[in-house]
């Protein structure tokens, strides 16, 4: 794993020896460390530091790590939590993962390694989904300023002082605004649906209307 510089990770665990070894192996990966002893202790980290992983054991004094979790969970739904759980209570490990956590590890830990591979796999899906979140919000705001623009843009039709006609590709009308109707006399219902020779007057040649359609047809103004 590349170094995690400024990446910070929680280690919670009531015996010292595993939390410092975690913290010492994760400093060196670059991360910035916070440790706790208890559950309590570490929701009260997460609230004032908002670490980017947490690492922590399931039984502790106080308050557990089932019940951090589902503390943890109406804090922030998307902070990642690898679970160490002590070999021969696998039960307590799948309960975890049922409340919330995304992985776990058994202890003792072997190889510190796999916990690193653990954690880095955890970070790559926690900012997928921030990705994926951020998408969203960015699309659902853009709609929403696409929609007002439309909507001023609608009025201004609606309001102007020059008929306007909007036909599909076929020529058919689609849409006349108030002026197109009162120049005309030809009511919206009445128009829509029919082609623009609807208004032929008479007054001009038929090379006029051809034009008239190329220029239309090319999705230009006329």
């Amino acid at each position: 794993m590349s170094k995690a510089k400024h990446l910070r990770l929680l280690t919670i665990d009531d015996e010292v020896s595993i939390r410092n070894s975690i913290a010492v192996y994760f400093e060196d990966c670059g991360f910035l460390i916070d440790e706790a002893a208890d559950g309590i202790q570490g929701l009260e980290i997460v609230k004032l530091r908002r670490p980017d992983i947490v690492v922590t054991d399931l039984r502790m004094p106080r308050m557990g790590g089932h019940e951090f979790i589902e503390a943890l969970r109406q804090i922030d739904d998307n902070l990642p939590v690898v679970v160490v759980s002590g070999t021969g209570v696998i039960g307590d490990a799948i309960e975890a993962l049922r409340l919330g956590a995304w992985d776990y590890i058994t202890k003792p830990i072997q190889d510190l390694a796999e916990l690193e591979l653990i954690v880095d796999r955890c970070l790559e899906r926690a900012n997928l989904i921030r990705e994926n979140r951020d998408y969203h919000e960015n699309l659902e705001q853009l709609v929403a300023q696409r929609s007002t623009e439309l909507r001023k843009l609608f009025k201004a039709v609606e309001q102007s002082a020059n008929s306007v006609i909007i036909t599909d590709v076929n020529g058919i009308i689609e849409y006349v605004n108030p002026k197109s109707t009162a120049t005309t006399g030809y009511s919206m219902d009445e128009m829509v649906g029919q082609k623009p020779s609807i208004l032929k007057s008479g007054n001009h040649p038929e090379t006029f209307y051809k034009e008239l359609w190329r220029t239309v047809t090319a999705g230009k103004e006329c």
